[in-house]
């Protein structure tokens, strides 16, 4: 029966975004000419509605440049173009859910002059609204002498080149290049270098053939059956991940001009994309955990291999560079502020904070649980957004804890982690040796700290500290006596020490956030701080002196009321800061100075009165006559 108009009505005429995108399957026949500089071809798209809604509406991916021409069909007719920017195509009828269509596409445009020539996003592709994965199969009609390197692995019966799951598929394509090959299991890898670059490119080949064994150790699998490697710029400044299945290293000419390590590890890095990055999909903005993850990996590789770790080291001190020069390094944020920051954020943040981040997290839940999350991790999210609230809610069921802590300090604070070593103290005890190792938080970050001890007949013990205490002692006991001491033995964690100079709107904040009863060492620690920050707000330092004051840090809690006299401006806080001060040199048994200080008060004939019901007190003039006539003692 023909669909009614009521029925058609009801039918989603605009275009949405599927939670899952629509996968598809792209058959691609296309050819260059260099002499017109052009690329031409055909592709074939096929796919079938998974979703549990009507589409009506495509849009397509393609940045081909000026010169361009392209035409999509179905059953022999041509869809409407509704739209240039987006490509926004209209269906001849709706596709409903579990219904398939083939799209017919003929696209064109020219390429840039030369005879090495690399090709993304080269085909129009229809966009979900985010990055997806597709299926592939590839021609390409190349010129004689031409080198081809793909996405696919080549298919010697139907002259396809075959990828399944891909995010992007890439092409390169050069004339008077050399090319290099081998294969670890089932992955292929093909290498492209010129003649001045050979000795680089046997490298690269040896080398990527090992981190594929390596990373398949650890993880289990490689996600693909093929990797090429290709070309970049002149200079060696490292590479990135041109497509899936494709990565590119710069500078493959001046081999000489970096160590072999660093070759080696930008190798290792680039291949850890194919994991985090092409096969399980970023989901956050900005785009940091996949990152981190897959330095995290290059590292381990690094590591077990006995080459430098200085590259890594170098992303860590990107972001406490950033911190030293008070640079908001905050992740999650709003995109409106996101767009508006005006520094490296994308080094410092990204990068090297993301880097840091997970780093850090591998010593709160341990190696082997990590490695757990990151297999789960491949296992569920191939071809998927990993957001990093599904991240945090699988290391918490691997490793049995709430990380909520973790995850809000790192993600949604500018806290930067900084501890430090306070004091070592060893005597002997029956025949062995007793070391306390005092460790002090000067950071806002809480986190528990590896601390190792080393002592004189070559024998170490490492101990942790617990996160939630500001200092800490660990005891350590041995046959000789303790020759070192230092915190994180393994240089796994973003420590900043010293700290830098703390803002005195930091100060605040910490000040504000004090508990009046109970702040007992937080509140000389954040009285330091204000110290240190020129902290100018008297009512701030009335509030420090009286969490001092609490925590019987009488000397400091002085000061602070001092401060709070010179620098407040409302009589009530001049007043009772005079009278606060008059009670700490009772206490410090310094009678003559409180006397002094309670006749200031009194002189100033303050009419209000100041509650101060944690310690059950009234202070006004008659508290203040009390005061000249008996000394201030504490009741609670």
């Amino acid at each position: 029966m023909p669909e009614s108009t009521f029925e058609r009505s009801t039918v989603n005429q605009t275009f949405w975004t599927p939670r899952m995108p629509v996968k598809a399957l792209y058959s691609i026949d296309f050819e260059i000419d260099p002499s017109k500089e052009l690329l031409k071809g055909e592709e074939e798209i096929r796919l079938i509605n998974k979703t549990s809604k009507t589409l009506s509406r495509l849009i397509f991916n393609w940045e081909p440049g000026k010169e361009w021409d392209m035409k999509v069909g179905l059953d022999g007719k041509t869809l409407k173009l509704i739209s240039k920017e987006p490509m926004l195509f209209e269906l001849l009828e709706p596709l409903r859910p579990n219904e398939g269509i083939k799209l017919s596409v003929n696209f064109s445009f020219k390429i840039p002059e030369g005879r090495y020539l690399k090709l993304i996003n080269f085909h129009p592709r229809i966009w979900w609204g985010y990055k997806s994965h597709d299926d592939f199969m590839v021609k390409v009609k190349r010129p004689e002498n031409y080198e081809v390197l793909t996405s696919g692995r080549f298919d010697e019966n139907s002259g396809f080149y075959m990828a399944s799951d891909v995010k992007d598929f890439g092409v390169a394509i050069a004339k008077d290049f050399l090319t290099a090959e081998g294969e670890t299991g089932n992955v292929k890898v093909k290498v492209l270098f010129t003649e001045k670059g050979k000795k680089c490119g046997e490298c690269l080949l040896e080398t990527a053939l090992d981190v594929i064994d390596f990373y398949r150790g650890i993880l289990g699998f490689y996600p693909q059956p093929i990797l090429s490697i290709i070309p970049g710029v002149e200079e060696p400044i490292g590479g990135y991940p041109f497509a899936t299945n494709m990565i590119v290293i710069h500078g493959q000419e001046k081999f000489e001009d970096k160590p072999l390590d660093f070759w080696r590890w930008i190798v290792a890095h680039e291949i850890g994309h194919q994991y985090f990055g092409e096969y399980v999909l970023e989901g956050n903005q900005p785009e940091w955990l996949l990152i981190g993850l897959g330095i995290y990996f290059d590292r381990e590789y690094s590591r077990h291999r006995g080459l430098s770790t200085e590259n890594h080291r170098r992303l860590m001190l990107r972001y406490i560079e950033g911190i030293r020069e008070g640079l908001d390094t905050t992740i999650e944020r709003p995109l409106e502020q996101l767009t508006a920051i005006g520094f490296d954020f994308n080094n410092i943040v990204v990068h090297g904070k993301g880097f840091s981040i997970i780093s850090a997290l591998e010593v709160v839940i341990g190696r082997e649980v990590f490695i757990k999350v990151c297999r789960r991790i491949l296992s569920e999210f191939k071809g998927r957004r990993l957001k990093a609230s599904k991240f945090q809610e699988i290391c918490e069921e691997e490793s049995g804890q709430d990380l909520d802590w973790f995850f809000g300090q790192w993600l949604r604070t500018n806290k930067y982690l900084s501890y430090k070593i306070d004091s070592v103290e060893c005597t002997r005890h029956d025949g062995h040796y007793v070391t306390m190792v005092r460790v002090k938080r000067l950071g806002g970050i809480e986190m528990p700290i590896p601390v190792e001890a080393s002592f004189e007949d070559g024998s170490s013990a490492r101990k942790m500290t617990d996160r939630v205490l500001l200092a800490d002692e660990l005891k350590f006991q041995s046959i000789s006596p303790i020759i070192d001491a230092r915190l994180d033995p393994d240089n796994l964690l973003p420590l900043v020490y010293p700290p830098p100079k703390p803002s005195e709107a930091e100060v605040a904040m910490e000040v504000a956030k004090l508990s009046w009863v109970g702040s007992g060492e937080k509140a000389k620690e954040v009285y330091e701080k204000a110290c240190e920050a020129g902290l100018t707000y008297g009512p701030h330092w009335f509030k420090l002196g009286l969490t001092l004051y609490d925590g019987k840090f009488y000397r400091e809690g002085l000061e602070a009321f001092k401060k709070a006299e010179e620098l407040s401006e409302e009589n009530v806080y001049i007043f009772a800061s005079t009278v606060w001060q008059g009670h700490i040199y009772d206490l410090l048994g310094r009678r003559d100075e409180a006397l002094k200080l309670y006749q200031k008060a009194k002189d100033m004939k303050f009419k209000g009165m100041i509650r101060h019901d944690q310690y059950g007190l009234l202070i006004d003039e008659k508290w203040v006559e009390e005061r000249l006539k008996s000394p201030f003692r504490r009741t609670d």
